[in-house]
């Protein structure tokens, strides 16, 4: 595989240049992730409590069984 150096430097570059705002006013992991990952869990952990125990259930249900149909498809071939 040729390297494409002066590309990835570029690329790098801009990275650096274009993400130092967003990292300025606080750590890294935080900026980047922190704020999006807890209003994500928050939203969907409030959804879930909106919904039905038993629609709960059943899908929960639905995703094991279709884990098992996939692996023993998959031991067959």
């Amino acid at each position: 595989m040729k390297a494409n150096f002066p590309l990835f430097a570029l690329a790098a570059g801009l990275l650096l240049l274009l993400a130092s705002p967003a990292l300025a006013g606080s750590s890294s992991a935080s900026a980047v992730f922190g704020s999006y990952m807890d209003e994500f869990i928050n939203y969907w952990r409030e959804k879930l409590r909106q919904q039905n125990s038993i629609v709960m259930g059943v899908f929960l249900l639905g995703g094991v069984a279709l884990l098992i149909i996939r692996s023993a498809g998959r031991k067959i071939k």
